[in-house]
C-alpha cells in the first residue's frame, strides 16, 4: 500500500488563501459589526433643568456631547432652531421660549457648541411659544397667556430685530406650538398650523381645535388673515404639539391626551391622520421635531423618555424606539421640547 505524500504549498500562498477565506466569511457576516459615525446632525432637548445635546449618529442612535447641560435655566418651555444662517448673523442659532417678553438666543458653533447673543425683543407680553421659518427668515411667537382678544401671536423678521409685527387668533384660544409650512402652492405663501388650549398656559392646559391659518410673513400688517380652517378632534383627543417637515410636506402632531399617547401624520389642509404611532399609556408626550435630513420625528415625554420614530415620504410611521432613557442624564428630567440642527 501507498501512502500518497501531501503536496505542499509555499507558506506566502497558504497565508493569502487563509487570509482570502477569512475575507469571504466576514463578507458573508456583513463585514463585521457596524461602527457608530457622526452625522454632523446636533439634537437639542430642552428638559425641566436646561438645553441638553446630543450628536446624531449614523445608527440612529444618539451620542450625548460632552458638556451637560449646555445652558442652564429651568424656564424653557420650547426650543426652535434656525435650518440655516439668518440675517446678521455668523451661525444657525438656538431659540427658546421662556414665558417672557425676551427670546433668548445662542449662536450654534462647532460640534453643537452653544454662545449666547442678544435676546429678540418680543411684541407680545408674553411669548410660550416659537418657530422659524424655513428659510431663516422669519421668527414667529405665540403667547399662550392671551386669548384671541389680545395680541397673542408675533412675527420678527431676523433681517428687522427690531421690528415686531402682532396678529392673533381668529377664535377665542390661547395658541401653544406654533409650525409654519412655507411650501404650500396657491394663493397664500404659507400656513401657520396651532395646537391650541381653552385655558391660559398658567393654567392646567384643556386642549382644544387646533387652526390651520394662511400667513403671508412678508407681509407688513396683518400678516394673519381673517379666514382659518380647523383640524377636526374632539376634546379628549386633540393635539398638543406639532413639527413640520418640508421634505414630505406633513405636520407630525403629538396627542397626549388619547390613551395611549400618539404622534399623528397630518397633511396640510387635511383633518384626518394618515397615519399613527402609540406610545406607553404612562409616557406624556410633549412638543416632537423633525430631523429633515434623516427623516425622523423625535418626541420627548415628561417622564424623561425621547422617543424616535421614522417617516416616510407619504407621511407613513414606523413604531417608536426609545433612544434617551432617564438613566442617560444626570438625573430623571421631564423632556419638554426638541430641536435638529443639521451640520452646525
Amino acid at each position: 500500500m501507498f501512502r500518497r505524500q501531501a503536496s505542499r504549498l509555499p507558506r506566502s500562498l497558504q497565508a493569502f488563501i487563509g487570509f482570502f477565506g477569512l475575507a469571504l466569511v466576514l463578507s458573508g457576516c456583513g463585514g463585521g459589526p457596524t461602527v457608530a459615525t457622526s452625522t454632523g446632525r446636533i439634537l437639542y432637548v430642552a428638559t425641566t433643568s436646561g438645553i441638553y445635546g446630543f450628536s446624531i449618529m449614523s445608527t440612529g442612535t444618539l451620542d450625548p456631547l460632552s458638556t451637560q447641560p449646555l445652558v442652564t435655566n429651568s424656564g424653557i418651555l420650547q426650543i426652535a432652531a434656525t435650518p440655516g444662517i439668518p440675517s446678521g448673523q455668523t451661525g444657525p442659532l438656538l431659540l427658546a421660549a421662556t414665558g417672557s417678553a425676551s427670546v433668548p438666543a445662542w449662536t450654534i458653533g462647532s460640534g453643537g457648541s452653544l454662545t449666547a447673543v442678544s435676546a429678540f425683543e418680543s411684541c407680545t407680553s408674553s411669548v410660550t411659544g416659537l418657530t422659524v421659518t424655513s428659510d431663516s427668515q422669519y421668527l414667529i411667537l405665540t403667547d399662550g397667556t392671551a386669548s384671541s382678544s389680545s395680541s397673542n401671536i408675533g412675527l420678527i423678521p431676523f433681517s428687522k430685530t427690531t421690528s415686531c409685527t402682532t396678529g392673533s387668533t381668529s377664535s377665542s384660544a390661547y395658541p401653544l406650538e406654533p409650525a409654519i409650512d412655507c411650501a404650500v402652492s396657491g394663493s397664500s405663501p404659507c400656513i401657520l398650523f396651532l395646537t391650541a388650549s381653552s385655558t391660559s398656559t398658567t393654567s392646567t392646559l384643556s386642549l382644544t381645535t387646533p387652526q390651520e391659518i394662511p400667513v403671508s410673513p412678508s407681509q407688513t400688517a396683518p400678516f394673519l388673515p381673517p379666514l382659518t380652517t380647523s383640524f377636526a378632534c374632539t376634546q379628549q383627543a386633540c393635539p398638543l404639539g406639532v413639527a413640520f417637515d418640508p421634505t414630505t410636506v406633513f405636520f407630525y402632531a403629538s396627542f397626549t391626551g388619547t390613551n395611549p399617547p400618539t404622534l399623528q401624520s397630518i397633511a396640510p389642509n387635511t383633518k384626518v391622520a394618515t397615519a399613527q404611532v402609540t406610545f406607553p399609556p404612562t409616557a406624556p408626550v410633549n412638543y416632537p421635531c423633525v430631523d429633515t435630513i434623516g427623516g425622523v420625528v423625535y418626541t420627548p415625554s415628561a417622564n424623561g423618555f425621547l422617543y424616535a420614530t421614522q417617516t416616510n415620504a407619504s407621511g407613513g410611521l414606523t413604531g417608536a424606539t426609545t433612544v434617551v432613557t432617564p438613566s442617560s442624564l444626570p438625573a430623571p428630567l421631564a423632556m419638554l421640547s426638541c430641536a435638529v440642527v443639521a451640520n452646525p
